[in-house]
């Protein structure tokens, strides 16, 4: 299952994505031998290397105040079984968000666009 969100930019379009993002992760279970999360960001600019995240804290609080950024979040549970065996049971979200930079908010002000436009996608699936 997913949905995708797109936004005007505004400085609540950050907060739209970084709010789902902590209510999927405090889905996450306590032991963390059941889980696997990552996050990264890339800059659509590419005057920054990408960044990779294993903290989740750091990687919300990195979103937020980013501009012109891809990101993205998945997070592997296993609620029966164990991360290595081929029989467990469980489920994957996803989370990703493209926030433009200020070179592609001009070009869509410039084609007429209302508003920059963020945009934001959101899944989960079962195992």
């Amino acid at each position: 299952m997913g949905t995708s969100v797109v936004l005007a930019k505004n400085d609540k379009s950050s907060k739209v994505y970084t709010a789902t993002s902590e209510n999927f992760y405090s889905t996450l279970p306590s032991d963390e031998k059941k889980y696997t999360w990552e996050g990264g960001i890339e800059y659509r600019d590419r005057t920054k290397e990408k960044m990779n995240y294993d903290d989740h804290s750091a990687y919300v609080a990195a979103v937020a105040k980013a501009e012109g950024i891809t990101a993205y979040e998945q997070a592997t549970v296993v609620t029966e079984g164990s991360l290595d065996s081929e029989t467990a049971i469980g489920y994957m979200y996803y989370c990703g968000v493209v926030n433009p930079s200020a070179q592609e908010e001009a070009e869509q002000l410039k084609s007429g666009a209302p508003a920059a436009l963020v945009m934001q996608s959101y899944s989960i699936s079962r195992f």
